[in-house]
């Protein structure tokens, strides 16, 4: 990818869990909950606005156990299971965002956090798009973060008292 081509990349389930929670429990007229999915769908759209870019892809956790959970068995033991309204809304979910064009990416094994990671770190110019902090953790010279804050190399590693790995 050259340097004037922008990626968009949007953790989706972060985007996803805090929709939930935003937002009134609303429901389709046959029941279903429909909340998180209408959040969601914002979301993109103003992302899509606000950050206009020549790639675009929202980035989901994959089914199933990671990487992470070889690496350290208690890893995520003590996280309470996706609630039920939410964990009914994830294909109708994954549905929409298909249907408005975006490109879905999962990796078997491999969480959001870390996909969105290495294609940020591959391309010359990333955004990420998510509500955690957990941004930090991936240090490379002024990524541009849709956040309230941002992240860069040098104010993470003063933050954080560390120095960027190569």
């Amino acid at each position: 990818m050259n340097d004037s081509k922008r990626l968009l990349l949007v953790d989706a389930p972060s985007y996803f869990y805090r929709a939930f929670h935003a937002l009134p429990e609303f429901r389709s007229p046959s029941g279903e909950p429909t909340g998180a999915i209408l959040g969601v769908v914002n979301m993109l759209r103003k992302l899509k606005q606000d950050f206009p870019s020549d790639y675009i892809a929202t980035v989901f956790d994959p089914k199933g156990k990671t990487f992470r959970d070889d690496i350290y068995p208690q890893y995520k033991a003590t996280r309470q299971a996706m609630p039920e309204p939410l964990a009914q809304q994830v294909e109708p979910l994954l549905e929409t965002i298909e249907a408005l064009g975006w490109p879905i990416v999962t990796v078997d094994g491999v969480e959001a956090d870390d996909v969105i990671g290495t294609l940020a770190c591959a391309a010359a110019n990333a955004t990420l798009a998510d509500h955690q902090r957990i941004r930090r953790a991936i240090l490379w010279p002024e990524p541009a973060l849709p956040r309230t804050a941002k992240y860069t190399a040098a104010a993470t590693n003063t933050r954080l008292s560390r120095r960027p790995t190569s």
